[in-house]
């Protein structure tokens, strides 16, 4: 099963709504000079409130230089992280 199904079938399983997905298709987790549209609008919508919890097939499918540091340094709210 492909990393999205297996995300999408958690979130079903828990009961959750799916806010939405985000991706950056070839673009480096590590590099922090590296523009991700996709985890910007992530990253905008966590600020905002407008999502509850971010699940990813792995850690490193987010950032490869530590989630929780990412977060914490974007000053998100406290949400609940998930990975397959």
């Amino acid at each position: 099963m492909a990393q999205r199904e297996r995300c999408a079938s958690l979130i079903a399983s828990k009961g959750w709504d799916d806010a939405g997905h985000f991706e950056d298709v070839g673009k480096s987790g590590w590099d922090p000079s590296v523009y991700r549209p996709g985890f910007e609008g992530m990253m905008s919508a966590v600020r905002a409130g407008h999502v509850d919890a971010v699940i990813v097939f792995s850690l490193s499918r987010l950032t490869r230089r530590g989630a929780l540091g990412a977060m914490s340094r974007a000053r998100c709210p406290p949400i609940t992280r998930a990975t397959m």
